[in-house]
């Protein structure tokens, strides 16, 4: 009996860690399932769910400083960015962003990833790009806006 249980813990032990595919380390498990938190509370509009990702000094110096802690009109200004296809800037008001989809995630330099987003809107689908730096504690991640 106890060897059935040993048996039985360290299979949930390995499937747990089968879960990794070929190459991919738990820091990129880790960021994947970051991203999917953050794109998932875009999707229901979940405004402190997203800000939660956002870097902390850039949330403080734009929604506190800013934006008087004026959630929609930073959120519109955080996703505010380069529009790959046209190359021009382009400000689509948070409420009318009814979806989030990453196409892309590519590591740029040690602790920052590019993140090439879609967002999906009324007015037509709008790729365009947000970074993702890793934090000094391993395995946090926080969002920073494309430079404007």
């Amino acid at each position: 009996m106890k060897n059935a249980l040993v048996l039985f813990v360290l299979s949930f032990l390995f499937i747990g860690s089968s879960n990794l595919s070929y190459g991919q380390s738990k820091e990129s498990l880790k960021r994947q399932q970051f991203v999917s938190k953050f794109t998932g509370g875009v999707c229901v509009k979940k405004k402190n769910k997203i800000i939660k990702r956002i870097d902390k000094n850039y949330v403080s110096k734009n929604l506190d400083e800013i934006y008087k802690r004026n959630k929609n009109v930073f959120l519109t200004e955080f996703f505010k960015g380069m529009v790959l296809t046209t190359n021009e800037y382009s400000r689509v008001p948070f409420d009318k962003i009814f979806d989030i989809r990453l196409s892309e995630l590519n590591e740029l330099q040690a602790g920052i990833a590019e993140c090439k987003i879609l967002l999906k809107t009324s007015e037509g689908d709008i790729p365009t790009v947000l970074y993702l730096k890793s934090l000094k504690k391993k395995g946090k991640f926080a969002f920073i806006p494309a430079q404007r």
